[in-house]
């Protein structure tokens, strides 16, 4: 069987390695201890209260800017007088017209075509 040399530095990665796995297993002895402990109703020390890390998932953040609240969106509006008549056309909306629209094309200009001048012959 070939022998296989390691260098210092490979020798303390393994040795650290280890030694964090090892530090893990004794935490997991430790909390199932402590839930058998529970579970059976046996007396409760302080090494005992703990209980077991649960790993948080975060939620991905949603992007964009914050909802608007109801009341915030509708201002309030200026009391409207009399003398000022009513449109009952809606405001026209801001930005972008949505794709489900269809687009008007511009009124084409009329072109005039003319004959090429034939120069010599």
């Amino acid at each position: 069987m070939a022998k296989i040399t390691l260098t210092p530095l490979e020798i303390n990665q393994l040795v650290d390695n280890y030694k964090s796995e090892l530090r893990k297993l004794e935490f997991q002895v430790e909390t199932v201890k402590t839930a058998i402990g529970q579970l059976e109703g046996g007396p409760v020390t302080p090494a005992t209260i703990t209980a077991p890390v649960e790993e948080k998932k975060s939620e991905p953040k949603k992007r964009g800017p914050k909802p608007k609240n109801k009341e915030t969106q509708a201002a309030p509006k200026a009391p409207v007088s009399a003398e000022e008549p009513v449109s009952a056309e809606a405001p026209k909306k801001r930005g972008p017209k949505s794709k489900n629209q269809p687009i008007q094309a511009a009124p084409k200009a009329p072109v005039s075509v003319e004959e090429p001048v034939c120069r010599g012959a």
